[in-house]
């Protein structure tokens, strides 16, 4: 009598400790599927050391990637590299199509590529505008701004290149018609002619040195 009530007792604790073991294993899923995964690792790390469960270490592992991945997600958004930042956030996704917060990001981060293309296109069309009618400072101004927010490609960096250019010929020009220079004053509104043929008031001045 004695021993079958060692054996029942025995039994009833493998039967709770089991029980146990299996509490932290679903409490593991739920921290990983909304995105804790501190939480999941640490309920994933009880339930192999209780009930030396088979595949905890593979748990363990995905949930130590993910969190690394969304530490870097994370950094990146609030470094404003939105694209970057929606990359990653795909990435985590991938491994945890649950997680609420890695979705809820990744749309924050499409609003936010989406506004800042708005924003650019706008800077882009201001300074084709201003490099056009002769503008070169603003055309400058814009062209800058259009660069601080995304590394632009070639065309930018060389439509910057030809403003700062033709401004710095254009405060030449105009240093030397005040000297009555008229002669190389032309010649440095020809030059800005070469650069920008669109740039009516260089050609206006041009042929006001010419005539003089």
């Amino acid at each position: 009598m004695k021993r079958l009530l060692i054996l029942l007792t025995g039994f009833c604790l493998l039967v709770w400790n089991t029980g146990q073991a299996q509490d932290y294993l679903q409490l593991g899923n739920d921290c990983f599927d909304r995105g804790d995964y501190e939480g999941a690792k640490r309920n994933y790390s009880v339930q192999k050391i209780q009930a030396n469960a088979a595949g905890m270490d593979e748990k363990i592992e995905l949930a130590d990637k993910c969190f690394s991945i969304l530490t870097i997600a994370n950094f990146l958004f609030s470094e404003k590299e939105y694209q970057k930042a929606k990359e990653k956030y795909e990435e985590l996704l991938d491994l945890n199509p649950k997680d609420p917060n890695a979705a809820m990001q990744k749309g924050l981060c499409d609003d936010a590529i989406r506004r800042n293309n708005a924003i650019k296109e706008g800077y882009l069309q201001k300074a084709n505008d201003y490099y056009r009618n002769g503008d070169y400072q603003n055309a400058i101004v814009n062209f800058n701004l259009y660069k601080s927010i995304e590394p632009p490609g070639q065309y930018v960096d060389d439509m910057l290149k030809k403003a700062e250019d033709c401004q710095q010929i254009l405060g030449v020009a105009k240093f030397l018609v005040e000297k009555g220079d008229y002669e190389n004053a032309a010649n440095e509104y020809y030059r800005i002619q070469l650069i920008n043929p669109s740039d009516a008031y260089a050609r206006n001045q041009y042929d006001y040195c010419k005539s003089n």
